[in-house]
This record gives C-alpha cells, sequence and structure tokens, in this order.
C-alpha cells in the first residue's frame, strides 16, 4: 500500500535540493563574475586568421568566439550554440576551407552537477575538439583525446594547415609528457604524431606555426574552469 514519506525524508529530500541549487549557483555566479572581469584584448596574441583570407580573424576570449573583418582592428561577438557550459578558455583555428573552424577545450559536456557529485562538470574534464562549419556560430563535438590520469591536461594550440584544406595541428600537455596530433578529416580523426616524455628535451619536428607553443605556460584554475 502506498505510505506516504515521513516529515524527516521530506525535510532530508529538501534539504539536498536547497544545498544542491545553491552550490550550482554559487559556481554559476563565480563564472560570471571571472567573465565580467576578463578583457578578451588581452587573449589578442592567440587570434587565428583565415589562410583564405588573412583580413578574416577568429578569437575565442572570456567564454565567447570573436570575429574580426578588418585584420583584428575590430571585433563582434558571434552568438555560439553547441559548446560546454561554463567554457571560458580555448584555442581556435581557422581551416582554409572558409567557415571551418577548430576550436580545443578542456571541458566535460557528458557531466552535469547531480547531488551526488555537485562539482563533477568542473572537475572531470577531458581534452576535447569542437568544430563549427559557419563561422563559430553552430558547433559539434568532433572528437575527445585522451586526458592525463592525473588530470592536468591543457591544449598547447591548436592550428590550421594554411595550404590544405581540412588539415589541423594538436598540442596537448598531459602530465609531463606533450603529445602532437594531426588531422586531415576536418578534425573528425586525428593521429598521434610524436611525443615529448621530457618537453625539456625536444626530439619532435613540429611544423614551424607550433614552434612558438612548445613551452607555454600552464593555464591558471580560474581560466579553463569556471
Amino acid at each position: 500500500m502506498f505510505q506516504l514519506a515521513s516529515s524527516l525524508d521530506i525535510r532530508k529530500f529538501i534539504s539536498a535540493g536547497v544545498i544542491g541549487a545553491a552550490t550550482i549557483c554559487l559556481a554559476l555566479g563565480s563564472w560570471a563574475w571571472s567573465l565580467a572581469q576578463c578583457d578578451m584584448r588581452d587573449y589578442l596574441d592567440r587570434a587565428a586568421a583565415s589562410p583564405a583570407n588573412p583580413r578574416e580573424m577568429y578569437l575565442f576570449a572570456c567564454g565567447h568566439v570573436w570575429r574580426s573583418m578588418d585584420r583584428g582592428r575590430a571585433w563582434a561577438q558571434v552568438p555560439a550554440r553547441g559548446l560546454p557550459i561554463g567554457l571560458r578558455d580555448a584555442h581556435i583555428a581557422a581551416d582554409r576551407r572558409p567557415g571551418l573552424l577548430y576550436l580545443g577545450v578542456v571541458a566535460n559536456p557528458r557531466l552535469a552537477p547531480n547531488l551526488k557529485c555537485l562539482s563533477c562538470a568542473w572537475v572531470r574534464v577531458e581534452p576535447a575538439l569542437y568544430i563549427s562549419h559557419d563561422g563559430g556560430v553552430q558547433w559539434r563535438l568532433a572528437y575527445r583525446f585522451k586526458p592525463s590520469a592525473m588530470g592536468n591536461t591543457w591544449f598547447l594550440a591548436v592550428n590550421a594547415d594554411p595550404d590544405y584544406a581540412s588539415a589541423a595541428w594538436v598540442i596537448l600537455k598531459r602530465g609531463d609528457e606533450v603529445a602532437y596530433y594531426a588531422t586531415n578529416t576536418a578534425g573528425r580523426l586525428w593521429q598521434k604524431t610524436c611525443v615529448e616524455e621530457n618537453p625539456a628535451i625536444p626530439r619532435c619536428d613540429p611544423p614551424d606555426e607550433l614552434l612558438s607553443a612548445r613551452h607555454e605556460r600552464s593555464p591558471s584554475m580560474d581560466t579553463d574552469q569556471p
């Protein structure tokens, strides 16, 4: 026979719901505050020009996709859809094919906060590659890279091949190793081309576009997460 739940059980359920909602609100509030303090001009060194049209440039900064049509003098925010909630930091690259963009992110689009693990959506992260075919408006997940077992994984660079369409490179820092990946399938499949277990002793020979990113500093905790 159906029985009404005890008042104690009801209070526990309500309390859990209130705590969960409060935690999520605090996390989102912290993320919104950090974005409000962010200046996209601080990230202009990450701007990527289109190989087919150098006047057209793209940038991901402060949680948004930006586009310039005058070599970076003026920027307009692109109303991007399909990216992970709370994403603030990412590396963007423009393919030779018009409209095709690559975005390397460290997030976990499969997880959301729940009462058992309120911070899972931001703690359990993994590197992933998103692509857009319309200049950054619509995005979809194209590939997930294997993260470090220690959890300290981030992108050092995402670059498109300036001479060939649908081709790009990625550098991933996973723990102590630096891994290089390449694609010629517009980001759907990636092949590991080289690994440096000791970054202080480079042994890989990446394209010139990636050399400057080989020893890029680690992102701070408040850039990859809300």
